[in-house]
This record gives C-alpha cells, sequence and structure tokens, in this order.
C-alpha cells in the first residue's frame, strides 16, 4: 500500500527500553544454535496488515508474537495463559473480554496492556474511520489502495471476527484488559483479537512523543475520543511503520514472542531468545532463518542448516529417503489444502445428482491416487474429507455420518452403467477433464482417470491446459482435476461450498448447506460448530460434485541431533510454529 503524501520519518531506537540489562531465560543454553533453511524475505514485522501477511512475515511472527490463542500442531486450539485469558463476557448481547497477565511486557520492557489490545480492536475493525471513505474507490490505475492522509483507515488483511464488532470496547487500564461487544456469536472470539504492533512504538513514531508510557497513553486517548487527526497518524505508521530491511535498526522489533529478531540481512534473519517473555521459554538461544535457493535446500541440510522444509518431487525422493536412513527426521506435513477431482453439476451432462453419481462409480478412485501420488503417494495419504484435514478431531465423525467412503469410495462399473443408462446419458458420452498439464500430481491422475473408466459406459476428453483458472474460465468442461484449501472459516467455506460461492467449481449448492455453513459461523462452541461443517459436507456427499483425492504435503527434514520439531499442519509457519520446543541435548551436557 501506498499513502497519498510519503510519511514523516522518526528515529525512534534511542526511545526504546533496552532489554540488555535483563539476563537470559533458565532455560536457554546459551551460545546454542540452530540453522533452518529458509524461503522468503521478511519485509514487515506487522503479519495483520495486509501487506505484511506474506508466509515468510507469518514465519518470523510465529516466534516473536504472542497471541491469545492459536492453531497448535494437531490443528486444536491452544490457549496462550501467558499473555492473558480471553472468556465470553456475557451472551446476549455477545461480548469478549481480554485480560493481559501480570507481567506480560515487551521485549524492550514496556508492559503489554489494554493499549496495545484497543489498539489491536481499532486496527481490525476500522470502526473509527471515517463513514464516507470507500476503501475500493481508493485504489489507483496499479491496484494500490492510496489513504488520503487525513483518512484514519487501517489496512488491515483480515477482520476475522471483529468486523461484527458492535460500539466501543470497555476498556480496563488497571487490570488490563478490554471487553469488546458483537452483533452476535462468532466462531473466532478466541483468536480474533491480533496483537501485531506495539501501542508504544506506534505511539512514538505516529506522534512524535519519546516516553514510551506517554506515547501508549496518547494512542489510547486519541483512539478514546476518536481523535481524526491522531488517529490518521496512528493509522498511517500501524500500515507502514512496521516495513523492514536490512537497515531497520533491530531496536524496532521489540517482541512479545519467546524470540526478538535481531539482524536482517542477504543472508537471512537473526531470532535470538527474549529475555523478558514470561511464557514458555526456549532451551535454544539463536534461531538462524538462514537464506538458501530452494535447489540447494537438500544438500545444505546436516551441513550449513538444521532443518529445512521442500516440496517433494519424484526426483528428490530418494535423496530424502536417503537422509531418513542417515537418521534424519522426515515429516510429510500437510500444508493444508488437498486435490480434488470436481464436478460441474451447472451445466453439460452432468446436471443431474444421479449423472455425477453414476461417473464417480466409474472411476477407479484408489488408482487414480495412487497413480497420481506417484513416489510420495504414501506420505501424501489419502483424505476423505474437504473440511477436515486428516488427523482433527472432526475428521473421523465426518467419515462416519457424511458417508462419503460408502458412496464413493470404491468404484463399481456395473452400478455406474446401470446409472448412466437411468440418467439418460448415451453410452460412449466424454467428459471435458481440465487439468494443469505442468503439475505432475494432476497429470498423473488424469492419465489414471482416462485409462480406468472400465466399462461404465462413460469416456475421457483430455482438457488439459498451460493456464487452468483461464481454461475454467473458458467454460465447456465437465470435471476439473484441482488443489484446493480446506476452509478455516464460515466465509471461506461459504465461498467454496455455498450457493453461488466465488471459488465454487461445481455451479451448484444446497439451501440446507448455506444454512449449516451460516450457522458454523456464529457458535460458540466448537462441537456445535464441528456438528455444522459435518452436515455441510453431508450435503455436499449427497450431491455427488467432489472426489477428494489426496493431501498436498511438504517434506520437514531435520538433522540428526536436534529434538522436538513438531511442524505444524497447514499453510503458515510450520516450521517456527513452536521453535521454544526444539532441543540439542548435546548442548545440554
Amino acid at each position: 500500500m501506498r499513502r497519498a503524501r510519503p510519511l514523516a520519518a522518526a528515529v525512534v531506537a534511542t526511545l526504546l527500553l533496552s532489554a540488555c540489562g535483563a539476563s537470559l531465560p533458565a532455560s536457554v543454553i546459551e551460545g546454542s544454535e540452530v540453522s533452518i533453511g529458509w524461503q522468503g524475505e521478511l519485509t514487515s514485522v506487522n503479519v495483520a496488515s495486509r501487506t505484511g501477511d506474506t508466509p515468510a512475515n507469518q514465519d518470523v511472527a510465529a516466534a516473536t508474537r504472542t497471541q491469545f490463542a492459536s492453531i497448535g500442531g494437531d490443528g486444536t486450539l491452544v490457549e496462550h495463559r501467558d499473555l492473558g485469558t480471553v472468556e465470553i463476557a456475557r451472551e446476549d448481547p455477545f461480548a469478549v473480554r481480554y485480560d493481559v497477565a501480570d507481567g506480560v511486557s515487551w521485549s524492550d520492557g514496556v508492559p503489554l496492556d489494554a493499549a496495545d489490545l484497543l489498539l489491536a480492536w481499532a486496527a481490525g475493525t476500522n470502526a473509527l474511520a471515517p463513514e464516507d471513505f470507500d476503501p475500493a474507490a481508493a485504489v489507483d490505475e496499479a491496484g494500490e489502495l492510496v489513504v488520503p492522509d487525513d483518512v484514519a483507515w487501517f489496512d488491515v488483511a483480515d477482520p476475522a471476527g471483529l468486523a461484527l464488532a458492535d460500539g466501543a470496547p470497555e476498556v480496563d487500564e488497571f487490570a488490563r484488559a478490554i471487553e469488546i461487544p458483537l452483533t452476535g456469536p462468532v466462531q473466532d472470539w478466541q483468536t480474533m483479537l491480533q496483537v501485531a504492533v506495539p501501542a508504544h512504538v506506534v505511539g512514538q513514531l505516529a506522534l512524535g512523543i519519546e516516553d514510551p508510557m506517554e506515547a501508549k497513553q496518547a494512542v489510547l486517548e486519541a483512539i478514546d475520543l476518536a481523535d481524526p487527526e491522531r488517529l490518521a497518524a496512528i493509522a498511517a505508521v500501524w500500515n507502514d511503520g512496521f516495513d523492514v530491511d536490512a537497515s531497520t535498526d533491530p531496536a524496532l522489533l521489540v517482541s512479545s514472542g519467546p524470540y526478538v529478531v535481531t539482524g536482517i540481512d542477504d543472508d537471512g534473519v537473526t531470532l535470538e531468545a527474549n529475555r523478558r517473555f514470561t511464557g514458555t521459554t526456549p532451551t535454544i538461544e539463536t534461531i538462524e532463518l538462514a537464506a538458501i535457493p530452494e535447489d540447494r535446500l537438500l544438500t545444505a541440510v546436516g551441513t550449513d542448516v538444521e532443518a529445512v522444509e521442500v516440496v517433494p518431487t519424484e526426483e528428490n525422493f530418494v535423496t530424502i529417503r536417503d537422509l531418513e536412513r542417515d537418521e534424519f527426521t522426515l515429516t510429510p506435513t500437510q500444508t493444508g489444502s488437498i486435490w480434488t477431482l470436481q464436478l460441474r453439476g451447472d451445466r453439460g451432462v452432468l446436471q443431474s445428482t444421479l449423472a455425477r453419481q453414476s461417473l464417480l462409480h466409474a472411476i477407479p478412485r484408489s488408482d487414480v491416487i495412487e497413480a497420481a501420488g506417484g513416489a510420495w503417494g504414501d506420505r501424501m495419504g489419502t483424505t476423505d474429507s474437504v473440511l477436515f484435514p486428516t488427523g482433527s478431531d472432526g475428521y473421523g465423525i465426518v467419515q462416519e455420518d457424511a458417508g462419503f467412503q460408502a458412496a464413493w469410495g470404491t468404484s463399481d462399473d456395473e452400478l455406474a452403467a446401470a446409472e448412466r443408462e437411468q440418467a439418460g446419458v448415451p453410452a460412449g458420452t466424454a467428459v471435458c477433464v481440465v487439468y494443469d498439464r505442468d503439475e505432475p500430481y494432476a497429470a498423473r491422475a488424469f492419465a489414471a482417470l482416462a485409462g480406468g473408466m472400465g466399462e461404465s459406459g462413460w469416456a475421457v476428453a483430455d482438457c488439459g491446459a498451460d493456464d487452468v483458472d483461464a481454461r475454467i474460465a473458458e467454460g465447456g468442461w465437465d470435471v476439473v482435476i484441482a488443489a484446493v484449501a480446506l476452509p478455516t472459516t464460515a466465509e471461506e467455506v461459504a465461498a467454496q461450498w455455498g450457493t453461488g460461492g466465488s471459488a465454487n467449481l461445481t455451479g451448484v449448492g444446497a439451501a440446507d448447506r448455506d444454512e449449516a455453513i451460516a450457522s458454523s459461523g456464529v457458535r460458540t462452541e466448537a462441537n456445535d460448530v464441528r456438528d455444522d461443517l459435518v452436515a455441510v459436507e453431508t450435503s455436499i456427499v449427497s450431491q455427488g460434485v467432489v472426489l477428494p483425492l489426496s493431501n498436498v504435503i511438504v517434506a520437514d527434514v531435520v538433522a540428526p541431533g536436534v529434538e522436538g520439531v513438531q511442524p505444524r499442519n497447514g499453510p503458515l509457519a510450520r516450521l517456527t510454529w513452536d521453535l521454544p520446543q526444539w532441543a540439542l541435548p548435546e548442548a545440554e551436557e
């Protein structure tokens, strides 16, 4: 994002309190170090902003920012009571209270308190923006958002549940807490408030106040009074003031997590143990995120670095297998996406549910999955759900209740032929299958599909493309082999599987499914949300619009001598999400 006028430069390094006086946490082994082969570049330490929300920035934020709750390695919610507590303050009208625990501070020694929470609320809700400002109308010809200098607009990446905020929070400065009213219950009430940047640094930069506590108080006051001039300056710093590069003074990079950024250069990013962190402290003093080209990662692990993450291919399978044999640890980690075969039901030969059922019964799913996965097939694993990741607490339930395995788990040529005839589809009818010719998994899946239709009476037309999105937009296709992200919010479920959803490749929906999707976004109990999603998947299965295939994975490889590495499934921060658990047993001896 760029602004209509550049921000005035401000030097804050001399204004921040130094953490040098604090000693290392007792758990930290002085001088210990681990390097991780890293792809990407640290460009911002505000991952709550739209431009700062990148995978590389999220890797760093996982180690340098603590939140009230997060998603753990198994996909379940983890509460971080070392930061504080979050609870439902009242059910009707719905409100959530966030309390910071005693003794919590930023790495520069400044307390983390209600000002930081209130700033997170102001940014996440944009409740204090001018009513006549329309961000959609403030985009220039290059697609950049141009915010006038006098407008208090926070360019937030995802407001999540805070989009339903209803009025100003109740602030308890003494207790370091705020209570946020909402128009109704939201699914993500424990994680929606992202304390992304320190209020005192924002105040110093935006308002020119040297003393950090005075700067923090000025931010509180500006939000409380809805002061348009000061809020515009605060929003500008929130949006752009935390962009970083090799010249950034590390004193600006204060942390609330177990590690602090102490160096940024062309070789990567240096993280050192946060001496003021009150949560679970690490044992390793320094973590180097070492910038290594993708084609060198596997040759670097065990020599230049101790851990890497690579995309598994047919070419690197033997190399990684040999590393395993040399006592390296391999973890096939789910990326939060799955391979699917989706059927278009709003046009063409597959408009009837019976025709789609017939085609699904004709597809040799196990053969397609085995062929598509290649050497990595066993590591990728098969998935029987388009909403729940394998291994999650809802996955087993949805397998039982949605009935996917019973409906489409195995092929049956005789049944497929009978259903095809009943649907009025002539024998020899071909379906146009779109897939990415340059994607090995998709190309192998198509080959297995085309050669495995048996005596069902269905045929397959090769509609492979170099640009799948363009081919889909062109129309005239019946089936697409595509990797899709598992949705994590009700909005994402609606986009992918709801009636008229922007990402719904099948072109069909159902009223009962839309109701269950809407319900999944407003419940307060995890089991209720899960039950709604099971109902959504049951509807999807009954319509016969998708065949889930395999998990999309990455290969996380760790050298011998490093213990406690448990990569997290999902799209972000798979290796860096829990660095305090990493250990070097030899260093302890």
